[in-house]
């Protein structure tokens, strides 16, 4: 599957999400850029260096005791077109 060369989705442990880090403590913690967080879901949009592998990368988080899972950023995408006969009429398409 394709994903976002260098970005990894990291999923916090309940210890380290009650913690309420900020971005950079968060980001020396797991040493890596800190994107984005989903404080709602635990979750922590990383950015890291293009020419680490993705598993180097996952092996190292892994063992960082503030990650649950990690995997990477997959991108998604809509091949289909819905089967509604009245998309053309639809506002804001």
């Amino acid at each position: 599957p394709e994903f976002v060369p260098g970005e990894f989705v990291v999923k916090l442990k309940p210890h380290a999400a009650r913690a309420k880090m900020t971005k950079e403590t968060l980001g020396m913690s797991l040493k890596s850029y800190v994107k984005n967080q989903i404080s709602d879901l635990d979750l922590v949009v990383i950015k890291r260096p293009v020419f680490e592998t993705k598993n180097s990368v996952i092996e190292n988080l892994s063992n960082n005791s503030l990650v649950e899972y990690v995997e990477p950023n997959f991108i998604y995408r809509i091949n289909k077109t819905p089967n509604d006969p009245l998309l053309g009429q639809l506002w804001g398409l």
